[in-house]
């Protein structure tokens, strides 16, 4: 079918573009999925979801990063596609503790509760020492009003030794 699309000058509109890059990028012939993706005029979420996806898959990690950051200035939006593109990605260039630590932050942010202690249960054993992921998962407890298990986790870290480090900033006058 890509076959005849060249031979023919087809121009490759963004369904069968999209096809396309999918294909070649779950095949491992990635060279063939850029081209493919460099060929189109029109570019939509879904075409560079594909190439992300194609990226992370196959040991280019860090174009898939900037394909992301490229296709977020571009305005275009990413989808659940995008994301396990770049999940993907991060977990194959070894952030993925980065990646949990993201996903607890995210859970406090809109009191997703339930989530943010499963979050939190692997974070804290991923990074058992770090202050900022007991003092994140308390503070999800402690907005759902679930102050024994906030209280429970800020004796934890008592108990281990780990201090809370307060944040500061600076502003510089010129």
């Amino acid at each position: 079918m890509h076959g005849y699309i060249i031979k023919n000058e087809v121009v490759l509109i963004v369904f069968m573009g999209t096809a396309l890059i999918d294909l070649y990028g779950k095949s491992r012939l990635l060279e063939t999925a850029i081209k493919s993706f460099g060929q189109m005029v029109v570019k939509e979420g879904c075409t560079s979801s594909a190439i992300i996806f194609s990226l992370g898959c196959n040991s280019r990690e860090n174009q898939a990063f900037e394909m992301f950051e490229g296709m977020k200035s571009n305005g275009l939006r990413p989808n659940e596609i995008t994301f396990v593109g770049v999940l993907t990605a991060w977990a194959r260039a070894k952030l993925i503790e980065s990646v949990w630590g993201a996903l607890l932050g995210a859970c406090k942010i809109h009191g997703a509760v339930v989530l943010g202690n499963e979050v939190g249960t692997r974070v804290l054993e991923l990074q058992h020492l770090h202050c900022g992921q007991h003092v994140a998962l308390s503070h999800i407890n402690a907005g759902a009003e679930k102050w024994v298990h906030a209280a429970d986790l800020r004796q934890a870290m008592l108990k281990s030794g780990i201090k809370n480090i307060p944040a500061y900033s600076s502003i510089n006058s010129l």
